[in-house]
């Protein structure tokens, strides 16, 4: 077998695949979207931004459903968003799981959306789904 010089620099090249963990959710949330394009109205009505240093799904999803949100979404690595429901104009642009690569703020083996994508979670647990 004969190997070209483009050959060889190909497969001296490392291959970098980031694969994230997948999330642990509190009881009584489910991923509602994976992926999705937010826009500068946002896709969660009434959205509540908190930017954290700590932020991941689940410690987002907390801190919304201690507020009584049924609405949480992550988004930019750092952002936590919280809402009362999602725009009524049909659902958002989906967008490729793979654009939500930035690592959580609070554990880099978790995604936490992307520019100006979010992931978002539902409270699907009644009467309320942390209580």
């Amino acid at each position: 077998m004969r190997f070209t010089p483009l050959t060889l620099i190909a497969l001296a090249l490392p291959v970098y695949v980031y694969s994230f963990d997948p999330p642990t959710l509190p009881f009584g949330w489910t991923t509602w979207y994976a992926c999705v394009v937010d826009n500068p109205s946002r896709v969660i009505v009434d959205d509540v931004i908190t930017q954290s240093s700590n932020n991941t799904p689940a410690a987002c999803i907390e801190h919304c459903d201690a507020q009584l949100y049924l609405w949480a979404g992550v988004e930019y690595s750092n952002e936590c968003h919280c809402g009362i429901g999602l725009q009524p104009l049909g659902p958002p642009p989906q967008a490729p799981v793979s654009e939500c690569d930035l690592p959580c703020s609070g554990d880099p083996n978790l995604a936490c959306g992307g520019s100006w994508r979010i992931q978002i979670y539902l409270c699907t647990g009644l009467p309320r789904c942390g209580a």
